[in-house]
């Protein structure tokens, strides 16, 4: 069994999740629910992978769902993540297009004010 530890807080005109552990089949509902919960709650959200150190297939659609949802309200996503092997797996998806991903969650935050 993976596991995946989800902290959220809110700051300012951000709302910050970050995943610690693996995002995958088993663990990709968790993120979904709480990314469809927080998704109209502030300007921004932002989604730190900087800690996940797995993720397949259904935590990329996890990733692609927050995207949509959060756009779908008229907000911005921004990914945290400087893993490479998450990135890899972004890339060979085709979303590293679509996702503005920053280094740092101060660089997302950074952002997010701008």
């Amino acid at each position: 069994m993976t596991d995946l530890e989800l902290k959220h807080r809110s700051d300012g005109a951000a709302v910050i999740i970050e995943a610690v552990g693996e995002l995958d089949v088993y663990t990709a509902s968790r993120l979904r629910a709480l990314t469809t919960e927080l998704a109209g709650t502030a300007r921004v959200m932002i989604l730190g992978l900087g800690g996940v150190t797995f993720i397949d297939a259904a935590g990329l659609a996890a990733v692609f769902g927050a995207l949509r949802r959060v756009r779908g309200t008229g907000r911005d996503l921004i990914v945290v993540c400087a893993c490479e092997p998450v990135l890899r797996a972004l890339r060979t998806a085709g979303l590293l297009g679509m996702l503005d991903i920053r280094d740092t969650v101060e660089a997302a935050l950074e952002a997010a004010r701008g």
